[in-house]
């Protein structure tokens, strides 16, 4: 199978405009890792200015820009993506002026999470299952035996009327008539 490169994708004048980089896994565990459409192109916006290992610093209001988001909408979005801890918030300085300038962010967080998704998992019992757990006690007593076969009735005439004299053997019920 050939490989094709992203030029031979996209064309030649598409390719010279430049391309930002993706992981597939951050696209196919977006449920998983809870990224909604906002973050995820807040994620995309930021990754455009990741040229190097360094971490990309592209100002909110370039975000804002670039995304078509409101500058607050931006910046409450990178504040989620925070609290997930899917990113890191690096505040930068001028080293001359010794001013804050836009901040930088650290992808290594969800670096990290993306890269769990490449270990093997052992593959473990569930808690619920009927086999061996506590959830589903194994009894083989008179008293479960007469339970079975309440549940297999009540389930078989599930939402047929039921005789009257069906009712009036239940001792628990009383009935009154006059």
């Amino acid at each position: 199978m050939k490989r094709y490169t992203f030029k031979d994708k996209w064309g030649k004048p598409v390719a010279d405009s430049g391309h930002t980089s993706l992981p597939n896994l951050l696209i196919d565990h977006l449920v998983d890792l809870r990224i909604g459409p906002s973050e995820f192109l807040v994620i995309t916006c930021v990754l455009k200015y990741k040229w190097s290992d360094e971490n990309p610093y592209p100002s909110a209001d370039t975000l804002s820009k670039l995304s078509g988001l409101a500058p607050g909408t931006v910046r409450t979005q990178i504040r989620k993506l925070k609290k997930k801890g899917l990113i890191k918030v690096v505040f930068r300085t001028n080293k001359k002026t010794n001013a804050q300038e836009s901040n930088g962010y650290d992808f290594t967080p969800l670096k990290k999470r993306l890269e769990s998704y490449t270990q093997p998992t052992r593959r473990q019992a569930s808690p619920y299952s009927k086999t061996n757990s506590q959830a589903y006690p194994q009894l083989n007593t008179k008293e479960e035996a007469v339970n079975n076969t309440q549940r297999k009735r009540r389930s078989r005439n599930c939402g047929k009327p039921t005789p009257i004299g069906e009712v009036l053997k239940h001792k628990s019920l009383v009935v009154a008539i006059k």
